[in-house]
């Protein structure tokens, strides 16, 4: 079963994220400084991807190749998020795509997918800028986001955090009720 543009905007007011939506490009944009997010179903509601904007630019300099093989370990290590590097223009974005096709596409595997794209922006973005600073890649480290410690942190942006934590907890409630209702077909 496809998903529609409702469907999008209802999981994002469910959650009282703000966003702008152009209706002549059918795109969701979302806001969490400084990440831009673009949020577009394609295949007529059968494909679903999130998209940066404007993530990071580097064109050319002597840290190119240090940013392409940090990118390639990113994506290595990563299961949803991948990021992309534009030879053309140094853009440098990070996306999730989703393939829906026949199912039904939930709230919660929506938010799952918009928090893996954060931590993996607030890490790589780390990394990067570390990167061009010292000329070295600090390697992977626990982003802010996913570290419960710091959630009270100054530095990090409120909201992300508890979506994160209301994402992870959701999540983890949907797992359970599927074990017991497994257990009650056996």
């Amino acid at each position: 079963m496809p998903t529609h543009i409702e469907d999008v905007r209802s999981f994002l007011e469910e959650k009282s994220v703000k966003y702008l939506f152009d209706a002549e490009k059918e795109v969701f944009i979302i806001s969490f400084a400084p990440n831009v997010i673009l949020v577009r179903l394609e295949e007529n509601g059968e494909f679903l991807q999130f998209r940066t904007l404007n993530f990071y630019q580097y064109r050319d300099g002597k840290y190119k190749e240090g940013i392409l093989q940090l990118l390639c370990e990113v994506n290595y290590q990563r299961k949803l998020v991948k990021f992309g590097y534009d030879k053309e223009d140094g853009e440098i974005n990070a996306c999730v795509d989703i393939p829906i096709e026949d199912s039904n596409f939930t709230s919660t595997q929506f938010f799952r997918s918009m928090a893996a794209l954060l931590e993996a922006l607030d890490e790589t973005r780390t990394r990067v800028t570390f990167l061009l600073e010292t000329g070295k890649d600090p390697g992977a480290r626990p982003s802010k986001l996913s570290d419960r410690s710091l959630e009270n942190d100054a530095s990090t942006h409120p909201s992300i955090d508890s979506l994160i934590k209301e994402i992870m907890d959701s999540s983890e409630q949907e797992n359970e009720g599927n074990e017991d209702q497994e257990e009650d077909e056996k």
